[in-house]
């Protein structure tokens, strides 16, 4: 939400800003936010920043004065919004979409030769770029008008031809529903009803190999259900992908899924993320990140963009940007995943992505420090309480994000204190890392060669892993060791 509100505010005109200010004259907090905004145009910051910036008293602690900073944050976004040219009524139809309607609005003015020249035109563009949802609406105006003008020229063909283009917008929403069912199959793990429909959806293709926009649509779905199966194969999901980026290449104009506003940095975006997860699965953190970042910039940087805002947008972009030691942009962005949870009013999901932020934290401890330790230990504490009213298996997990937290505070007895508690024991081991549970209960007053011992241990799993993630976490080991 910060970065919506900077960006809002970017795009606002001298003299919008100008009067942005005149309204806020009597808000002292207001123009400190105006001013911040200001001072960072075109530049990245935390929450932490914005929030000491507009309201700097330390003697109030960080959580009231980010509440404080929430309110005064809304404020503003509606005042901007107000004064926005964004703000103001402009048509949401696409070009196409527009023309049709133009020549509907031709039509029912009895205007029956123009209307008929429009639809004409309109059909030709509709076949070359494949737009299905819009070819059997022109066909249909066309033959209306030319009965009304009681032309019956290439009548019957014009019938099959309407005939036809009603059948691939019926095969289109097939595709549609195809492609909704194997989403829906995949996340429930049943994989073989899943490569059902895919091979439905290429059969279709098969009978529509006429129109490459369907080539393009089973590609897409290859490339972002993937193969269907468990474990889905990364040299198939490869193949998809290079195909989706071969045809989004080759026909600028070619919608793929639907035919809505920014249909090519949608499909832009969704290569972009699976290139990076796939990069990251394969151990290349760098090229991952470059990948992501540039999927994550496509959402949050073009308005009105329709992609799937989960949580695992933002996931994918703090885990890559924390595995190649960005931990400036992954805290950023787990900011950012906080606002979102709450804008969606994700208790739960929210005091997680708190779990998260703490998380990192503890990674890069040695160069950017918590703003505020005690409040972060707070949210722990409330997101512990929230995993067991729920019944929730992430107890023992959220306890251990705390034990290394406050390890990480120099808190020892605290750490070691949780790690005894029943269930704990063994708790890192399903993650490959049990040299975590023993280290948890180190002090400075234990013996000197436990902690060599340990110490060599974990360097000689560094070498020998060959995952990103691993030696991120034996890094912070080696960090976090050399406390005691």
């Amino acid at each position: 939400m910060n970065q919506v509100l900077a960006e809002k505010y970017d795009r606002l005109s001298p003299a919008e800003k100008k009067a942005l200010r005149s309204h806020f004259s009597e808000a002292p907090r207001a123009l400190k936010l105006i001013s911040f905004l200001s001072s960072h145009e075109g530049k990245s910051f935390s929450m932490a920043e914005i929030v000491n910036g507009v309201y700097p008293e330390k003697q109030v602690s960080f959580q009231v004065r980010q509440n404080r900073f929430f309110k005064l944050r809304q404020k503003m976004l509606d005042s901007i919004l107000d004064r926005s040219a964004e703000s103001r009524t402009v048509s949401n139809l696409f070009p196409l979409e527009q023309r049709y309607y133009d020549c509907r609005d031709k039509m029912n003015a009895n205007h029956f030769h123009l209307a008929a020249k429009g639809f004409t035109s309109l059909i030709k563009e509709c076949e070359e770029k494949n737009v299905f949802e819009l070819l059997h609406l022109a066909w249909s105006g066309l033959i209306y008008c030319r009965q009304a003008l009681n032309d019956k020229r290439d009548q019957i063909s014009m019938q099959d031809q309407f005939d036809e283009a009603i059948a691939l917008n019926h095969d289109l929403q097939k595709a549609h529903a195809l492609h909704r069912r194997m989403y829906a199959l995949n996340s429930e793990r049943r994989f073989s009803e899943c490569q059902e429909c895919m091979n439905e959806l290429r059969n279709l293709t098969a009978h529509r190999k006429a129109w490459p926009r369907f080539r393009y649509y089973l590609a897409f779905v290859e490339m972002t259900i993937g193969s269907g199966g468990p474990g889905n194969n990364p040299e198939q999901i490869q193949k998809a992908v290079d195909s989706v980026e071969a045809i989004y290449k080759k026909h600028r104009h070619l919608p793929c899924v639907n035919y809505e506003n920014y249909y090519r940095e949608i499909v832009l975006y969704n290569i972009r993320m699976i290139r990076g997860i796939l990069s990251f699965s394969a151990g290349d953190a760098e090229t991952a990140y470059q990948h992501i970042h540039s999927a994550f910039n496509i959402a949050e940087q073009t308005p009105g963009i329709r992609v799937r805002r989960t949580d695992s947008l933002f996931i994918n972009m703090i885990t890559v940007a924390a595995g190649t030691g960005r931990y400036e942009m992954a805290i950023k962005v787990s900011e950012q995943l906080i606002d979102f949870h709450r804008q969606q009013k994700e208790d739960n999901k929210r005091l997680a992505a708190y779990a998260t932020l703490a998380m990192l934290y503890t990674y890069c401890f040695d160069k950017i420090a918590c703003p505020d330790p005690e409040f972060m230990i707070k949210k722990l504490d409330e997101y512990i309480r929230s995993e067991m009213k729920s019944g929730g298996k992430g107890v023992a997990d959220a306890y251990a994000t705390k034990a290394v937290f406050l390890y990480m505070l120099r808190r020892f007895h605290q750490a070691a204190r949780i790690m005894r508690r029943p269930g704990m024991e063994g708790i890192f081991d399903r993650f490959g890392l049990p040299e975590y549970s023993e280290l948890l209960k180190l002090n400075p007053a234990s013996p000197r060669s436990r902690v060599a011992d340990l110490k060599k241990r974990i360097v000689v799993k560094m070498k020998a892993t060959k995952s990103t993630e691993v030696m991120q976490h034996y890094k912070r080991a080696l960090k976090l060791l050399e406390l005691v």
